[in-house]
């Protein structure tokens, strides 16, 4: 694993560096400076089992764990930190911001599926540790849990299309930190699902920005509107990522769902109000998106029939995916998680009932028929004029004639609130307490050691 582990670093490293910018350069090496940080951690926890003759083997030593949880207690929080560097957890999260320069295929890559899902896999595995020894557990499920709620604020304030993926990249990867985190077999096959559903949502949805950008000149969502009508099958995929992400029935709302009950079962009250609020953000800044790609009134030229047939194919792929795993969501969790996790915690699976997974499915499959049933039909509809909430001035023009006689433009735009939700107010904030929390769990790990030496 160490060894996978630091070929994933070095090939960010590459990838991120690519188009040798100064920008791009810049950000390489910040990834890299900050992975290796988490890199060192790993290997002090390897130096420590080996000088005090306790198990490599990855399953020995979580057996072990889970058994004397003192006895491991300062190489699991070692581990445990070095995930969440890997996963782009406050303060670190800047690393993943700044891999948005690399190529869209390679932003897909980086923040769906590999880099930063090797952080959160090695969280998942520790988990049973992290069940019953509570200083590792703590410091991981505060710094997942704040790092939840403050990027999913931080990204209300984004215009940036891949801006906002990556805060949401980030803000998915705190929630699935923060069930590992908690420990609980209830709260893991919940992270489980949020992998994979976030794998395939997200990596969709970066390849959709790419190719709008190529196609509109910009990856600011204010300029998507009417993207429905401009790019009409892209818009639809887009809209089913973003679905993906937080609508029900589809797979992410459940295992949302799943991770709300088994943390109201652990009683944490602070653990509840991180998730409702983060959840609260993150409907806002996807329904603000959203939004913007369903408003289809006037007449624009459809500029989507020149993108390549390579970049049909990999949409087609992930939107294959995402459609495959939302209505297979009873299966891949009775033959995939539930057996991993018994395996794991030797009880337990999962919080929702079958029953409820089988309607989640079927109701999904409704949702996509509908999404995409208006495609192929002939362009010759009837044409109605845009509603303009008022006597229409020039519809081409979208003004109409306001209260006082006098035309006003028709215009749609969001709402960002960046006074309070900025960057610049929130960051500091976030990261300054997560650092207090890290050094403050590994010191006390640390202080463990001479009592048992």
């Amino acid at each position: 694993m160490y060894t996978a582990w630091e070929v994933t670093t070095l090939c960010s490293f590459l990838l991120i560096g690519f188009t040798k910018s100064e920008e791009a350069i810049n950000n390489a090496f910040r990834q890299i400076v900050m992975n290796l940080l988490g890199g060192v951690a790993f290997q002090f926890s390897l130096v420590y089992l080996g000088v005090f003759g306790l198990p490599l083997s990855f399953s020995m030593f979580v057996e072990l764990g889970a058994a004397f949880p003192a006895l491991v207690m300062l190489p699991v929080t070692l581990l445990a930190f070095a995930g969440i560097t890997k996963a782009a957890q406050m303060p670190f999260h800047t690393w993943l911001l700044g891999a948005m320069v690399a190529p869209t295929p390679t932003s897909a890559l980086l923040h769906s599926s590999t880099m930063v899902k090797a952080g959160v896999f090695l969280l998942v595995k520790l988990s049973p540790i992290f069940a019953v020894s509570l200083v590792p557990s703590v410091m991981v499920v505060l710094v997942g849990g704040l790092t939840f709620a403050l990027c999913s604020f931080m990204a209300i304030s984004q215009s940036n299309a891949k801006r906002v993926l990556a805060y949401s990249t980030i803000a998915n990867l705190g929630l699935i930190t923060a069930c590992a985190g908690v420990g609980t077999p209830e709260a893991v096959w919940a992270a489980i699902l949020l992998i994979i559903f976030h794998a395939v949502a997200k990596s969709l949805l970066f390849l959709c920005v790419g190719t709008a950008e190529h196609h509109i000149g910009s990856r600011n969502i204010e300029d998507m509107d009417l993207l429905f009508e401009r790019m009409p099958r892209l818009a639809r995929f887009m809209m089913l990522g973003i679905m993906c992400m937080f609508v029900a029935p589809f797979g992410m709302l459940i295992a949302k769902w799943a991770t709300l009950v088994s943390f109201v079962e652990t009683g944490n009250v602070a653990l509840i109000i991180l998730l409702a609020f983060g959840s609260a953000a993150t409907f806002m800044f996807w329904a603000k998106w959203l939004g913007k790609l369903s408003g289809i009134a006037g007449e624009p030229q459809n500029v989507e029939l020149t993108v390549h047939k390579s970049e049909w194919a990999a949409l087609l792929l992930m939107a294959g995916l995402v459609c495959v795993t939302c209505v297979l969501l009873p299966v891949m969790s009775s033959g995939l998680v539930v057996p991993y996790v018994q395996t794991a915690f030797h009880y337990g699976g999962q919080d929702i009932s079958d029953g409820n997974l089988w309607i989640a499915a079927i109701c999904a499959v409704l949702v996509i028929l509908m999404l995409f049933a208006g495609l192929g039909r002939s362009s010759k509809q009837k044409k109605v004029d845009v509603y303009l909430a008022g006597a229409s001035a020039d519809n081409a023009a979208r003004t109409f004639r306001g209260s006082l006689s006098a035309p006003v433009e028709a215009t749609s735009r969001n709402l960002y609130l960046d006074g309070i939700f900025g960057e610049a107010r929130i960051a500091p904030v976030g990261s300054g307490a997560c650092i207090v929390i890290m050094v403050a769990a590994i010191a006390w790990a640390a202080s463990v050691l001479p009592s048992m030496l």
